[in-house]
């Protein structure tokens, strides 16, 4: 059946977007906190360099990221300016889309070798939704944190340990956007009780598929 075309939104710079994917056939997506892990290396081997991560949630059997895609980096990284010359005819989203799935395929090498498994371990093509509103982008982040507890894999989405929601309250070093994030909710403090206050998802169900 044909993806209605808001979940393949274009990839622009300077824009934010609800990235989310799951497994085919409703599979097992990490094996182990091994794969949670190696996930997200490849992650930022693939496409940190074009984009900025606001949030993320993995669960077993899918994902959902919010990110912003950089400015200024598609006649600037060596890699795009390799595929323009490659690839004449196509532009920076064909870019990101690309190495998005390259990301997809490498993690999935690494399971399938592991799980002793062959194919596609995500499901083509990924979706990706424009985040074009303050509204959405808080209830997104609200959303993708809180999303552990919707599925029932845990009871607070305070002790989910693959969420960016405590990353973006500690103090270690990371690539994650939790400077920006902070400040766009006042601070520590309503952050936190933004996340406490149910929310009302209704403007953005539509926006959503369901993962699991």
């Amino acid at each position: 059946m044909p993806i209605n075309s808001k979940y393949l939104a274009h990839l622009e710079s300077g824009k934010f977007y609800h990235i989310y994917n799951r497994a085919v056939a409703k599979n097992l997506l990490f094996f182990n906190d091994g794969n949670y892990t190696h996930f997200l290396k490849k992650y930022d081997e693939y496409f940190s360099d074009y984009a900025e991560m606001y949030a993320y949630c993995l669960l077993p059997n899918h994902f959902h990221f919010l990110v912003r895609i950089k400015e200024d980096f598609w006649n600037k990284n060596e890699k795009c300016l390799t595929f323009q010359k490659k690839y004449a005819e196509q532009n920076e989203n064909d870019f990101l889309v690309k190495q998005m799935q390259n990301f997809f395929i490498s993690y999935a090498m690494g399971v399938n070798k592991q799980q002793n498994r062959k194919g596609n371990l995500l499901l083509h093509p990924f979706k990706r939704v424009l985040v074009d509103s303050d509204a959405y982008f808080s209830r997104l982040i609200y959303y993708i944190h809180r999303n552990p507890v919707h599925h029932r894999l845990a009871q607070h989405y305070k002790n989910y340990v693959w969420s960016s929601y405590q990353r973006i309250l500690n103090d270690k070093p990371t690539k994650l956007e939790k400077k920006a994030v902070l400040e766009w909710f006042g601070g520590k403090e309503t952050y936190q009780q933004f996340h406490t206050e149910l929310q009302d998802l209704s403007s953005i169900e539509h926006l959503l598929i369901e993962e699991d």
